[in-house]
């Protein structure tokens, strides 16, 4: 996933916009404290800009500071509701707190912003499945192969699927999942038994 670089095209005072690119270099050395910094200085000159509060969220999430991160990204949205990337890591974040309800109202928002976006959609599938909706995860996994067939954890969240289908779906999981290990996804000793021909 790629948390961390919220754009939006908005023309921001030269003084702001110095602002935003040092936040930006700071994300990109992984400077998530020198990032927080910088935005919090952004939302004090720009208090109207989304982007201002979404790069603060983002930062924010990414030391931890989950409530902090969701009140920036919803402050965010208030503004300019059409951002993705901010219904996305809200989501993720109503995901991390257990809160699948809001989880799969913001993704579903995400996915409304952002439909060819497959990250979302293997996101969705996730608290979907959780929430007790395998049909539904099993639908936005098949959605997200079908717009990125080299997302390979799509790929392997879709073999898994697969798998815990009554009856297991075989022939399908070890299509998906031979896909994922060609993608780079690490081998399962445990899958691989289940999927050995013949069995």
């Amino acid at each position: 996933m790629n948390l961390g670089r919220v754009q939006e095209n908005v023309s921001l005072p030269p003084k702001v916009a110095e602002i935003a690119k040092e936040g930006a270099l700071a994300v990109a050395d992984g400077d998530w404290e020198r990032a927080r910094d910088l935005y919090l200085k952004m939302v004090k000159a720009a208090p109207d800009n989304a982007l201002a509060y979404a790069n603060l969220g983002v930062a924010e999430h990414q030391l931890g500071n989950l409530l902090a991160a969701a009140g920036n990204l919803g402050k965010s949205t208030t503004l300019n509701p059409h951002i993705a990337r901010n219904w996305q890591t809200l989501g993720l974040i109503h995901y991390q707190r257990g809160e699948l309800a809001l989880a799969l109202s913001c993704l579903t928002r995400a996915v409304h912003e952002a439909p060819d976006d497959a990250e979302t959609r293997v996101i969705l599938a996730a608290v979907a499945r959780d929430y007790g909706w395998p049909g539904a995860a099993l639908t936005e996994l098949q959605r997200a192969v079908e717009i990125d067939p080299k997302n390979a954890s799509a790929q392997y969240n879709l073999a898994i699927t697969y798998l815990e289908a009554d009856p297991p779906r075989l022939e399908l999981a070890r299509r998906h999942y031979y896909a994922a290990i060609d993608l780079g996804t690490s081998p399962s000793q445990e899958i691989e038994t289940i999927l050995k021909p013949g069995e």
